[in-house]
């Protein structure tokens, strides 16, 4: 595990890993959601750009253990926050920025392009 929480996120890396209360979560790229989503059969049909490594990780970091279950429930919960039919483009998109904005961080734009 590593020991991550908003405060230090400063690079890409960390974008997928954040975490509001100073909780321990292991950090997702997308070949480690890639294989989760396999794992568990879930197959997402919206997933773009870090979506689906935001979702699993504000999932992992403030669903899991009381509203999530766990991590089967988890692949659910990003496979309905991804191909919500009624979401509008870039929705989870927003909600990271949004995070990152009102915690003043600042995002690399050029790792993220």
């Amino acid at each position: 595990m590593v020991d991550i929480s908003i405060k230090k996120c400063m690079s890409l890396p960390c974008l997928t890993c954040i975490n509001l209360v100073d909780k321990k979560i292991q950090p997702v790229n997308k070949t480690i959601l890639d294989n989760k989503m396999k794992q568990y059969g879930v197959v997402l049909e919206n997933n773009t750009l870090y979506d689906g490594c935001y979702a699993w990780s504000m999932c992992e970091a403030d669903y899991l253990g009381s509203a999530v279950p766990n991590e089967q429930y988890q692949a659910l919960f990003v496979k309905n926050l991804i191909d919500d039919p009624d979401a509008v483009d870039g929705q989870i998109f927003n909600r990271f920025y949004a995070d990152m904005c009102l915690q003043g961080i600042p995002i690399d734009w050029e790792e993220m392009i």
